[in-house]
């Protein structure tokens, strides 16, 4: 990052990692981004930015896009079991409680993935029915996606690898063609998973051991990796000392 910032000078910190993080002027920087992203256009208030169908509209402009939006929205049953399930993890990891503030849109999907989301679709997850079956799958669910979110943020920013670097990685769960930036959210989101079960003490001891094991072999496929941007360094630096 030029003249030596990082994420730790201009926000004190990364999210969900450091309690001290400034969501406030984080948020603001990406208002601004996606409304200099967006044409400038001092018609649409900033805050509006913040919000998961004006953000995405700001990148269906940019790409040209047209496409319908993936899934169908969620029942009145359906949002009040996912705003139950951020009061949990906010209940075990109370620092995290502006994080799981963030406005998002759910949309409910069938078919063999669990959960998804798009660094083109900002602020949207994608989660399937089935994981509405159990309250455990669905916490874990929606902190998996909206840890996702966040770095996607964080890369609306900066980049978290240079653009000329078409190597690809293998993640620890076996699925391949990943980048280094998707290398780096996937170890992100296995240590903030880590965090929330280590709160939740013994009962859940292993399901934070295997997470735990799962974010450092995927950050230790970028040991050697020379084209980390400068934020892209700092988080695998921060994911690794978090995980230590």
């Amino acid at each position: 990052m030029a003249d030596g910032l990082t994420l730790k000078y201009l926000f004190a910190g990364i999210p969900f990692v450091d309690d001290e993080f400034d969501v406030r002027v984080f948020l603001t920087a990406v208002a601004c981004a996606r409304r200099h992203r967006g044409g400038e256009r001092v018609d649409i208030p900033l805050i509006s930015y913040l919000e998961p169908r004006q953000a995405t509209a700001v990148f269906d402009a940019v790409l040209a896009r047209q496409t319908a939006q993936p899934g169908r929205q969620p029942s009145p049953r359906q949002l009040q079991l996912a705003a139950a399930a951020a009061d949990y993890v906010v209940r075990c990891r109370p620092a995290w409680s502006s994080l799981l503030q963030l406005p998002i849109e759910i949309r409910i999907i069938d078919g063999p993935i669990f959960g998804f989301s798009s660094a083109s679709r900002p602020q949207h997850v994608f989660i399937n029915a089935r994981a509405w079956k159990s309250i455990e799958e669905l916490r874990e669910q929606l902190l998996h996606e909206t840890a996702h979110l966040w770095v996607y943020m964080i890369e609306e920013l900066w980049p978290l690898h240079e653009a000329n670097d078409a190597r690809t990685y293998q993640l620890p769960s076996g699925v391949g063609g990943k980048t280094a930036s998707a290398v780096l959210n996937a170890a992100f989101v296995a240590s903030v998973l880590t965090l929330f079960y280590e709160a939740r003490r013994e009962r859940w001891k292993e399901r934070a051991r295997q997470l735990r094991h799962y974010s450092h072999s995927a950050i230790s496929l970028l040991d050697r990796c020379a084209s980390l941007t400068e934020v892209g360094e700092e988080l695998r630096d921060a994911i690794r000392t978090v995980m230590s």
